[in-house]
């Protein structure tokens, strides 16, 4: 039988492959270690002085809120309220009698199936409400309401 040599290759490719383990292991804890930190701190998110962002549109926020409309459901109905263009949606789903909904967004459209169903106060006054299926649409804090061909 003849002598067996180390082949050089075989070595390098063992090397190659170590390296890449070790390189993914690194890439899998550092990416851990962020994770684990980000969830650990604070939710950074737009400044409250910034009238466009999410977080001055949020009911949830503390302190000086301007609410734009109040809505008043004295039946059952389904409504609709969804910001301009790719924004969030704020109400989704059926309200019923003596529900009431605070407007908290100035650019906002609210669609709701029956108009006899609720009673919509702006700056305390009641607005007119065409029959039928309506949007609502706040641009600027202002309502003008319109009805929905079904």
């Amino acid at each position: 039988m003849g002598r067996h040599r180390n082949d050089p290759r075989g070595l390098v490719n063992i090397l190659i492959i170590a390296v890449g383990v070790a390189l993914a292991l690194g890439l899998v804890v550092v990416g851990g270690t962020a994770l684990v930190s980000s969830m650990k701190s604070e939710a950074v998110g737009p400044s409250e002085s910034d009238p466009g962002s999410s977080a001055s549109m949020s009911a949830s926020i503390e302190g000086k809120r301007t609410v734009y409309a109040t809505i008043k459901f004295v039946k059952k109905v389904d409504v609709f309220a969804a910001g301009p263009g790719n924004s969030p949606v704020y109400w989704r789903g059926q309200f019923g009698k003596g529900d009431e909904r605070e407007v908290l967004w100035p650019d906002v459209d609210v669609t709701i199936g029956d108009s006899a169903a609720v009673q919509v106060k702006v700056d305390g006054k009641a607005i007119e409400l065409p029959s039928g299926k309506i949007t609502i649409s706040f641009v600027k804090g202002s309502a003008k309401a319109r009805s929905v061909e079904s």
